[in-house]
């Protein structure tokens, strides 16, 4: 009887400290809420980390009919809520700051595998080894899952540019707006790159508005950039 005692003690205890451990990488996870992307929303702030994470999980949910059979939904969606753990030490940092075969590119991947080794050193060795692998699943895009999150990640980022003021976008993604850019990470699934086409068409039409609107002398007021559906 005192045998079966003390394992239920022994494992009350560990349970306690495991769920201690899991308390303070969410305190520290909590920050995502606070670092700021580039984007904006469409009631004129910057968005959090935290709600890209969010959309792009929900992004997943909405696409899991057409990408199910190609794909495990459990895995994606744990790499979309976590993709971005990263920027809890480095921040975010603009795609076209980082655009692919950039030195700014390698840096930031560099940063990321850094960050990624700090951030889960203080787990149990089974949590610290599932988050690793995912995390280096996403940035290397060694699997189908990883390839089909990035693609929607590049996706949501797009749709936000579009709910955004049109003021608030740089230079360089008027251009990259209306179609170079996030296609070709889309070619992982058809369903990715019929919903990156739709985007675009809607990028284009907000792009299109806004130049007659600065002819016209219209200006870039949020009229300017109405969703023309």
């Amino acid at each position: 009887m005192s045998q079966v005692i003390g394992t239920t003690m022994n494992e009350k205890q560990r349970l306690a400290t495991e769920a201690r451990i899991v308390l303070n990488f969410l305190h520290q996870s909590e920050k995502l809420k606070d670092i700021l992307r580039h984007g904006w929303t469409s009631s004129g702030r910057q968005e959090s980390v935290a709600e890209h994470s969010w959309r792009l999980a929900l992004m997943i949910i909405m696409a899991s009919r057409h990408i199910q059979d190609e794909i495990s939904i459990e895995r994606a969606l744990k790499i979309a809520l976590i993709h971005d753990l990263p920027e809890l030490i480095i921040g975010d940092v603009p795609y076209f700051l980082t655009k692919p075969g950039s030195i700014q590119r390698e840096q930031k991947e560099q940063a990321e595998s850094r960050a990624i080794g700090e951030l889960t050193q203080s787990l149990p060795q089974s949590e610290k080894d599932d988050l690793e692998d995912l995390l280096y699943e996403y940035q290397l895009g060694t699997s189908t899952e990883s390839k089909i999150v990035k693609a929607f990640d590049k996706i949501e980022a797009q749709i936000q540019q579009n709910e955004a003021d049109v003021s608030t976008w740089v230079e360089c993604e008027f251009e990259d707006a209306t179609g170079g850019y996030i296609r070709p990470y889309c070619l992982c699934h058809p369903f990715a790159m019929h919903l990156a086409d739709v985007v675009i068409e809607e990028s284009c039409r907000i792009v299109e508005q806004h130049r007659r609107s600065v002819v016209s002398g219209a200006g870039t007021s949020r009229e300017a950039n109405v969703f023309l559906l």
